[in-house]
């Protein structure tokens, strides 16, 4: 029987991966056929933002690898979505929401791993 704590990493990861998915999805898909949505950088930060609570918080790597994987895969679709196939503009300023992100996703988990850690007072 599965514990609680290794459900919810089973379900986290899964997460993290569908989430890495449909990011790809959105973010590749063709210009014409997604309409332009406003607070463009707002849903970069977003999207990574949850990614990285999810990677950070329960997926089993180094902090270190997931920040470098999750800068890395926002840095590659910025690069790749100016190619005619897709049709879109990369843009330096949406990477650098998803850094911001990620570095905000890290601090949450790490202080809330901290609070987790902490001896409960007494009552």
């Amino acid at each position: 029987m599965l514990s609680v704590e290794s459900a919810i990493r089973s379900t986290a990861t899964a997460a993290f991966y569908l989430g890495i998915l449909v990011l790809l999805a959105l973010t590749l898909m063709p210009s014409n056929i997604l309409p332009a949505l406003p607070h463009d950088k707002l849903q970069h930060f977003a999207s990574f933002l949850a990614l990285g609570i999810l990677g950070f918080g329960w997926v089993s790597t180094r902090s270190s690898i997931m920040f470098v994987a999750l800068a890395a895969l926002g840095a590659a679709i910025e690069l790749v979505q100016p190619l005619p196939l897709f049709g879109r503009d990369g843009d330096v300023r949406d990477w650098l929401a998803d850094l911001t992100g990620i570095a905000v996703a890290f601090a949450i988990v790490t202080i809330a791993h901290e609070f987790s850690r902490r001896p409960k007072l007494p009552s």
